[in-house]
């Protein structure tokens, strides 16, 4: 997110189907604790759910963007539901 000259990335999305293999998700857990170094996985099924809660008004985008820059390792269902509490 927000790579490319003049941009300093806050974070780096990496979208999977259907689901990524446990060393990509250890190696990223292991990196999200690393200053400087975030990587997030997200499962296409999950990133699917969350446009839709977008379209269908259920959520806000900036609350998407906010979980997408501010979480690392798996995005899981669970760590999404803590951004609409």
């Amino acid at each position: 997110m927000g790579s490319g000259i003049g941009f300093n990335p806050i974070a780096y999305v990496v979208i999977g189907k259907p689901r990524f293999h446990e060393t990509a998700v250890s190696n990223a857990e292991t990196l999200s604790k690393e200053p400087n170094r975030k990587l997030l996985l997200v499962t296409l099924d999950l990133l699917i759910e969350m446009i839709f809660h977008i379209l269908e008004k259920q959520s806000d985008k900036n609350i998407i963007l906010d979980a997408l820059k501010n979480e690392g390792g798996l995005l899981t269902s669970k760590k999404i539901e803590s951004y609409f509490l």
